[in-house]
């Protein structure tokens, strides 16, 4: 039920500082963006209630994950659906997946987001508390399979103090936010802000193709204002929703099958999936109509009973935060680096130019990628930062990241 509501999992990653004198040194590749987007006037990742984050430091976190070769492989391992790992494939060198992007962005807007409650509250954590936070946050990354050393322990100095601050922070505004008190008004706001979470029924539609590069132009296709069920009928493989429009009916989230079962939960009405690899094809998806479950007493007692019970994720005053917070969180995203969903606390990766409508599956795509700055090291005297709500593990990306990214395992 809780198993990727805002994709808040078990690591609690390290905020980036906020490098407010520099002025960004890399942009996105291959995106049809306007030049001002990559500027030194305009160098800004992201946006989030009045503070920005900078793509130098963005692109400075991410090289910092690509240089830790056991993370990378782990990372890579544990993607699903098709979905792409660290770096672009078929690209120039030196470039990271938009997904991959969008994941590591997304933690520093988590980041921020704790911080500032950290400073609201004047509870930031000592040098001392920071430094005792290392042998908890190595645990979060766990060890590397293949030498058995602490993966964490593979990251630059820089990169393993911010990360011990972003844990010595959550610990911090943890113990502030004192245990979980349960009430009427929490349970209702808790239904009314994670919709995903209860859903009874949801109403699909589907182009199924054979390839990736066929997905990702029907993807351009539809996001450019094609209509979905005319390219459903001409390009869709499927031979039972194709004929129907790509439509594949009306019915319980669990009976779609795992891939689209997981697009349901994450997806908008009227939202495209980005494409999702299962053994028939690659499916876009698209998510005309839900149904929710009524907030009666078997829902609060759902939401009773994952606050109150050890190891839920609800159980931890971090998750419950951001349940209870996000949607009054206001941010402005880079359009580089794509769209954001405020109901799910995520980002949609820009779409992948693609051929005219009258022709979405004659060529493919490619995804947009994101460029390192060659020469690029590490900010010196970096200050500052915050905890994202918990983050996955090395191996497991956030829920709800798009691409089909594996669900962390504790998550509200």
């Amino acid at each position: 039920m809780w198993g990727g509501a805002k994709g808040f999992g078990t690591l609690s990653a390290v905020p980036l500082p906020r490098l407010r004198t520099l002025a960004a040194t890399a942009c996105l590749a291959g995106l049809g963006l306007a030049t001002a987007a990559c500027q030194p006037t305009n160098p800004y990742a992201a946006v989030v209630d009045g503070t920005t984050l900078s793509q130098t430091t963005l692109f400075r976190e991410m090289a910092s994950f690509r240089a830790n070769k056991a993370f990378v492989s782990s990372y890579d391992q544990g993607q699903t659906n098709g979905a792409p790992g660290v770096e672009a494939t078929a690209t120039a060198a030196d470039t990271f997946s938009q997904a991959f992007a969008a994941f590591v962005l997304r933690l520093e807007l988590q980041a921020e987001v704790l911080h500032a409650e950290v400073l609201r509250r004047h509870v930031q954590p000592s040098s001392a508390d920071v430094t005792a936070a290392s042998q908890a946050t190595s645990a979060q990354f766990g060890n590397d399979p293949n030498s058995g050393r602490p993966v964490f322990d593979g990251f630059d100095p820089w990169f393993r103090h911010l990360w011990q601050l972003r844990m010595a922070e959550r610990t911090a505004l943890r113990t502030a936010l004192g245990p979980v008190q349960v009430s009427d008004p929490l349970l209702q706001q808790i239904y009314n802000e994670n919709p995903s979470s209860f859903i009874s029924a949801a109403c699909v539609s589907d182009v199924l193709v054979a390839s990736a590069a066929q997905a990702d132009a029907v993807r351009s296709s539809l996001a450019g204002g094609a209509d979905f069920a005319t390219v459903a009928r001409r390009y869709s493989i499927d031979p039972t929703a194709g004929p129907k429009g790509g439509a594949l009916g009306c019915t319980g989230v669990s009976q779609f099958g795992a891939t689209v079962a997981q697009a349901v939960t994450s997806l908008g009405v009227g939202q495209l999936s980005q494409p999702l690899q299962s053994p028939e094809g690659f499916h876009i998806l698209l998510v005309t109509s839900r149904t929710l479950q009524p907030f009666d007493a078997t829902v609060k007692g759902q939401i009773s009973q994952a606050i109150t019970t050890a190891g839920q994720a609800l159980n931890d005053p971090i998750n419950l935060f951001f349940l209870t917070h996000v949607r009054s969180v206001h941010v402005k995203l880079n359009p580089a680096y794509g769209t954001w969903n405020a109901d799910l606390f995520a980002i949609v990766p820009p779409v992948t130019p693609g051929p005219a409508a009258s022709s979405p599956a004659l060529s493919g795509g490619g995804s947009p990628t994101a460029t390192l700055p060659s020469g690029s090291t590490a900010p010196s005297g970096a200050t500052g930062g915050a905890p994202p709500a918990s983050t996955p593990p090395a191996s497991t990306p956030p829920a709800s990241t798009p691409a089909g990214s594996t669900p962390p395992t504790s998550t509200p």
